[in-house]
């Protein structure tokens, strides 16, 4: 007897219910009435001989088995995607991509325009919780990481270096003076960043502080680079941040270099992607389009 075959409109109603979770949702998504999914999916597991979903307590979940099998059909209906646009020779769709929240802001978003001229007819989704993005990568198609690019299952590819500047407004630069030396941050009040890894906390332990003494040091504590610039370009401290952040405030004269020695960084930025999904059209247009950015 010859093994069952599904048909695809049958997979892409399994694959729409089992992202939702939900046949009223997936129905919607796919503009179909919620009985010709529900037949859809009734066929399914019929031809299959397995049950794909659980219900309890009027919620749907996936069954083992059909979260296994749902692996499998989200990668097939990938290379079928991505096999019709090699085919038209055009690039479409929605992709994810995912970058730290300061990143988006200050190096991203001023570049989108040219990105979507380049390619307006692909849509990207920002994913900018950390949490998902170092720990969840099913959360992105596409992502940019700090790191050293040595991520298990993903395929890396060096997009910038990093390297951090001292900043201050241009009346805090004239009251203190230049840095020289690394220490010299010292004579200014300063801004400390409470992320982790810490700009900041960086800068200082390259001047020889241990991490006791940074602790022990005076100075506002914030928690994002935003915030840091912004107290930064009203005179009440000086700033550690990266010089992409910067730029646009350095640009306006809104903050001035206190040293002209950048700190660089261990880490850098990378382009990441599954291993194996580089390939894909969408994909690959848009790390072009960033290592063009």
């Amino acid at each position: 007897m010859a093994s069952y075959l599904p048909s695809t409109q049958a997979l892409l109603c399994f694959d729409a219910v089992a992202q939702e979770l939900s046949v009223t949702r997936a129905a919607a998504r796919l503009n179909m009435t919620q009985s010709a999914v529900s037949r859809q999916l009734s066929g399914l597991e019929q031809g299959l001989g397995v049950q794909l979903f659980r219900r309890e307590k009027q919620r749907l979940y996936l069954s083992e088995k059909g979260q296994g099998y749902w692996e499998e059909v989200r990668e097939l209906l990938r290379r079928l995607h991505s096999a019709g646009q090699r085919a038209q020779g055009k690039v479409s769709g929605r992709i994810r991509l995912g970058l730290e929240p300061a990143l988006a802001s200050r190096w991203l978003v001023p570049r989108l325009g040219a990105f979507k001229q380049r390619h307006p007819e692909l849509d990207i989704q920002l994913q900018t919780e950390l949490d998902k993005l170092y720990h969840q990568s099913d959360s992105y198609d596409i992502a940019i990481l700090y790191g050293l690019g040595d991520w298990r299952d993903l395929e890396a590819t060096p997009l910038m270096e990093d390297s951090l500047l001292a900043v201050c407004a241009p009346a805090l630069l004239q009251q203190f003076g230049p840095i020289e030396a690394r220490a010299d941050a010292l004579r200014y009040p300063l801004l400390h960043h409470t992320a982790q890894p810490s700009s900041s906390g960086a800068w200082l332990r390259a001047a020889g502080l241990k991490d006791a003494q940074i602790e022990a040091l005076p100075g506002s504590r914030l928690e994002s680079f935003s915030l840091i610039a912004q107290v930064a370009s009203q005179g009440l401290g000086l700033a550690i941040l990266p010089d992409y952040f910067v730029a646009a405030e350095l640009q306006a004269g809104a903050l001035v270099q206190a040293c002209d020695r950048p700190l660089p960084c261990d880490e850098s930025y990378f382009i990441v992607t599954a291993k194996g999904r580089g390939q894909d059209p969408a994909i690959e247009a848009v790390q072009r389009c960033l290592l063009g950015l």
